[in-house]
């Protein structure tokens, strides 16, 4: 909270630290830009600290346009420095590359941005593939990941529980399988060797990506199934 009584020294800049991928859900965004702005007024100049992880999680966390909707409220409000704990994983694409465009603009077109990204790391023919694996998990982020109880039990945290994989709970066995054939797709589309370079590492990532995902199912099943007693094992 900022101080009651007093302003910041104007050579000071405080840091606000969030997650703010968070301002996803409305109540949170209201509460968050409340600090954004009480602090504002309270400082000369204003810096934000996110936590845009990130190589802890066990599928692409990727949220470009919600970047892109509270960078604009942030530089709107008089945000004028940001940090981020990004710590990428290969497999995140282009969201870093995203994220310092929206940095210096928060007004670029982020659609824009991802198809120029997709096109020189894979080429014309296999950008298309790529840019719809990745709708697929930022669909995920934005929407699917925000109805579990992993994101419900962190709402009054600064930051996601990245060490808890309960997200994966809403992954859908048909996405993983898409994301798969799309991959695929784009490494046969690809039409240079430094083109099919790029798209293998991304579909390394995948890898792990994929069997995080199906081996968090597949423990799930056996949970639900398991027998509780000797008496349900002899019904």
């Amino acid at each position: 909270s900022p101080p009651k009584r007093t302003k910041v020294h104007p050579r000071l800049v405080p840091y606000v630290t969030y997650d703010r991928m968070k301002w996803l859900d409305p109540a949170i965004a209201k509460d968050g830009k409340a600090v954004t702005e009480a602090r504002a007024r309270s400082a000369a100049a204003l810096g934000w600290y996110d936590y845009a992880y990130g190589s802890p999680y066990c599928v692409p966390r990727v949220y470009f346009h919600q970047m892109q909707d509270y960078l604009s409220y942030g530089t709107a409000a008089g945000v004028k420095a940001q940090y981020a704990e990004l710590y990428p994983n290969w497999g995140e694409g282009p969201k870093p590359y995203v994220m310092m465009k929206l940095w210096w603009d928060p007004a670029l077109d982020v659609d824009k941005l991802l198809k120029e990204w997709y096109v020189r790391c894979v080429g014309e023919a296999a950008a298309p593939h790529l840019e719809k694996y990745y709708a697929i998990w930022e669909k995920f982020w934005t929407g699917d990941a925000l109805r579990t109880q992993w994101f419900a039990a962190n709402g009054n945290a600064q930051y996601l529980a990245f060490s808890d994989p309960g997200y994966l709970e809403a992954v859908r066995p048909e996405a993983v399988a898409e994301s798969r054939r799309l991959l695929d797709a784009c490494a046969a589309a690809c039409a240079t060797k430094e083109q099919r370079a790029r798209a293998s590492i991304i579909e390394r990532a995948f890898r792990y990506y994929e069997a995080c995902a199906l081996l968090y199912a597949d423990a799930a099943l056996v949970k639900k199934s398991r027998i509780a007693s000797d008496a349900d094992a002899a019904a």
